[in-house]
């Protein structure tokens, strides 16, 4: 080892030298140094063991102090109860002394009897009947009770599922009636009118039919229609000539100013080219319409998916014909 080295090791010791110290006697002091530090470390591993070893002891003595006390309580409640032969001679003597008070009031009925003239033992005698009655009458109450309140959830179990099933085939009668109110209306797409339309209509109990009701500002009913007749009306307005087949023509592409749709001329799609639910001129226009706003909008691409077709057959034709 390098004279430098040994003299970085000895002061890293703590080791005192100077320049007249030989390399022998630097060598001889860092090992010297590293033995204590040697004995020094076991000196401590055996410490930390010896206390470790002593807090495995405590807590064993510890647990062996509480199960000691758990077992002297166990000890002291066994010594205090009784044995076998104290049960049986207990039991023994608590039957004997139930069957003398049996014996005891049978002669003291026995004696009250004979104190009481015939009319009396009638009445003593329709008392207890009386009252043995009552008490069968009681348990055939409470019996047929449990058994009544039991069918009576079973039958309404099976109504709430009828009630279901009634509301199941109500929903489809009426998708029906939509769907053929459509088809008469010569609606382009029947279904596209049931999901629009499904929701304006209740069902009358009196008149066990859908209607739609047409209510004032104050919610006092001012007309009823039928789903024939409010499909029928509703495909013949002009802002719906679009859900009609043999209704869409040229004159559809200009957009009407009329009272229902009196904001048409205005852009009502965005920068995108969409149209925006949030928009208060669609909103507006919706509410004029009848419709929820999402409604609206499916609807009015469904129009613009037909002036698109319409516009792109006529482009083909007008080539065929001067191209």
């Amino acid at each position: 080892m390098k004279r430098a080295e040994l003299e970085k090791k000895a002061k890293d010791l703590s080791l005192d030298f100077t320049d007249e110290t030989t390399d022998e006697e630097l060598v001889e002091a860092i090992k010297e140094a590293e033995d204590d530090i040697d004995d020094n470390k076991d000196i401590d591993f055996y410490k930390n063991e010896f206390d470790k070893a002593k807090q495995r002891r405590d807590a064993a003595l510890k647990d062996k102090r509480i199960l000691q006390k758990k077992l002297d309580t166990l000890s002291r409640d066994l010594e205090s109860r009784p044995t076998k032969e104290d049960y049986e001679t207990a039991k023994t003597q608590l039957d004997e002394l139930l069957a003398f008070k049996n014996t005891v009031e049978e002669e003291l009925e026995t004696k009250k009897l004979a104190s009481l003239d015939e009319t009396d033992k009638l009445k003593l005698r329709l008392d207890k009947a009386e009252k043995k009655l009552d008490e069968k009458f009681r348990e055939g109450k409470d019996t047929a009770s449990s058994e009544f309140e039991k069918q009576l959830g079973v039958l309404t179990e099976k109504v709430s599922s009828y009630e279901k099933q009634i509301g199941s085939l109500r929903t489809m009668s009426l998708e029906n009636e939509i769907i053929k109110a459509a088809v008469k209306g010569k609606a382009i797409e029947p279904s596209h009118i049931v999901r629009m339309l499904k929701g304006e209509f209740t069902f009358d109990p009196d008149l066990r039919k859908f209607i739609n009701q047409v209510r004032d500002e104050k919610g006092n009913l001012k007309e009823e229609f039928e789903v024939d007749e409010y499909i029928s009306n509703f495909l013949a307005k002009e802002e719906n000539d679009y859900l009609v087949g043999e209704n869409v023509n040229k004159d559809s592409f200009r957009m009407r100013d009329t009272n229902k749709d009196k904001h048409v001329k205005t852009p009502i799609k965005d920068k995108n080219d969409r149209y925006d639910p949030k928009d208060p001129k669609i909103i507006e226009l919706a509410e004029d319409a009848g419709l929820k706003v999402e409604d609206w909008i499916e609807t009015r691409k469904l129009r613009d998916a037909r002036f698109d077709a319409i516009a792109e057959k006529e482009k083909l034709e007008s080539q065929r014909k001067f191209g």
